[in-house]
């Protein structure tokens, strides 16, 4: 099925990787160059960007497991001048309109310098009339006082407004709050926290992108009390059919594709028996409980799309990312995005 990329301004295609030479390698090489007998690479930004000329494509280096090897390859001047050039070839060679940038993350303020020695000769070799993005952390103090920096070099910054509760947390928390909850017992941050944050380091309104989760996490609670939000819980639960266990523990994730295709969510936001739906202000979150097993999921659905928009809208911010696409369902909530955009 071919998708439809109306009213989508900017795909970043994630992620290559740096060889520890600073070459940059695709951990899929047969999909990139081979896919449809065309290859998914070529195909963007050939095939589509003729059919939606308004489309920019972006490649992704690094992530969360793509990038634990630059502090090695970035604090060498030689190899991050070679990293910097051979990612910009790669740019300019497959015709993408820029680069973005996702390295989780750097240890301390000399690995941060070295992210901005990276970031600074990248936008040297791009020039300025391609794209240069971060992806970062809903907490710019990942970055050791550098984010005012990095502003000066890119067009915006992706904040992870998400993964702000986990597996990790003994309580039932939310994935992706925009706003503070008072008494929230895992002490969890927010969208709204982190924007202020980064605009309090000196990062304009103007280059920062809130973070919107296509995905949700799961937990066992002890209590269905407020729908099972900040209850005692279990984070190493099943979340999805497809969720496997790794080294002991599952995932506990629910795409909402997921939670539509296994009919969890009968409609955008009925779910089915035994499941019941809970919005929480000022979080402007919904959650789901599963009363005979006690299984809480923290997502998000048009509803809490909806509020996130009219934040970007609001503050002013240069727009709004989503992790990511293929976690959709019928287009269901990036079509609420676009169509709240444009109101």
């Amino acid at each position: 099925m071919e998708y439809d990329f109306s009213g989508i301004d900017v795909i970043n295609y994630a992620f290559l990787r740096l060889d520890d030479k600073g070459v940059p390698y695709s951990s899929d090489t047969n999909l990139e160059n081979s896919w449809n007998g065309v290859g998914v690479i070529p195909y963007m930004n050939n095939v589509l960007k003729k059919k939606y000329p308004h489309l920019r494509t972006v490649i992704s280096i690094g992530g969360a497991s793509g990038s634990k090897n630059f502090g090695t390859i970035l604090k060498s001047s030689r190899l991050l001048k070679t990293a910097a050039t051979n990612v910009v070839n790669f740019c300019n060679k497959h015709g993408f309109d820029g680069v973005d940038i996702d390295w989780e993350f750097p240890a301390d303020s000399v690995e941060s310098g070295y992210y901005y020695d990276f970031i600074s000769e990248i936008r040297d070799l791009l020039g300025d009339d391609k794209l240069l993005t971060l992806a970062a952390a809903g907490k710019p103090k990942k970055y050791h006082g550098y984010v005012g920096k990095f502003a000066e070099k890119i067009n915006w910054i992706n904040v992870m407004t998400y993964d702000y509760a986990g597996s990790w947390n003994s309580y039932a928390g939310l994935n992706a709050p925009l706003y503070y909850t008072s008494g929230d017992k895992n002490g969890q941050y927010d969208g709204d926290q982190s924007i202020r944050a980064y605009i309090d380091q000196g990062v304009p309104p103007s280059k920062l992108c809130l973070g919107g989760a296509f995905y949700g996490r799961a937990w066992e609670v002890t209590s269905s009390t407020n729908g099972g939000y900040n209850q005692k819980g279990n984070g190493n639960v099943k979340g999805s059919s497809s969720d496997e266990m790794k080294n002991g523990e599952y995932s506990a994730t629910w795409s909402y594709y997921q939670l539509r295709n296994e009919k969890v969510l009968t409609g955008r936001t009925t779910p089915a028996s035994p499941w019941k739906r809970t919005w929480h202000e000022p979080a402007m979150s919904p959650t789901l409980l599963n009363s005979n097993n006690l299984h809480y999921i923290s997502y998000d659905d048009i509803q809490s799309m909806r509020e996130r928009v009219k934040y970007c809208k609001d503050k002013g911010l240069a727009g709004f990312m989503i992790w990511e696409l293929s976690q959709d369902y019928n287009r269901e909530l990036i079509e609420e995005v676009i169509k709240d955009y444009n109101e």
